[in-house]
């Protein structure tokens, strides 16, 4: 397999059921239509117009699967979809960290469109190198 990211990584390890998995392909789907519209300008530009439907897509996702607010304090543990949820929210905060990041300027004035593209990739990697043994039918 081809070097990924630490959260690519952590993303490929976790458990998830094959709904949960097709509904990150409908999520990989999402992010190449956001590809259209996403600003290519640098510093911040339009970068919430891009995050809304990025972040509002795993919102839904969390609540689809039973997320639980601060589980480890209660005592409890997340849902096995809820978990693998939560690990691709963090995908989106990391886009500055990607393997995958392609900029001109620095990484955290990067554009929403070089995140979108980041994010893409990093998903392309969970889609193409996620096992058969940890999505569960």
């Amino acid at each position: 397999m081809k070097k990924v990211s630490y959260r690519v990584e952590k993303c490929l390890e976790l458990q998830t059921s094959q709904e949960s998995f097709d509904d990150l392909i409908i999520y990989f789907k999402t992010l190449q239509e956001l590809d259209k519209t996403a600003s290519k300008q640098t510093h911040y530009h339009e970068l919430d117009k891009w995050m809304d439907p990025v972040y509002g897509f795993i919102h839904k996702q969390l609540k689809k699967y039973g997320f639980i607010e601060a589980a480890p304090l209660k005592g409890l543990t997340q849902p096995m979809d809820a978990e693998f949820w939560w690990a691709m929210y963090s995908l989106i905060g990391s886009a500055c960290y990607s393997i995958h990041l392609k900029s001109k300027a620095a990484h955290h004035h990067s554009s929403a469109w070089e995140r979108n593209q980041a994010l893409i990739g990093d998903i392309q990697d969970i889609i193409e190198h996620k096992s058969k043994e940890t999505i569960i039918i």
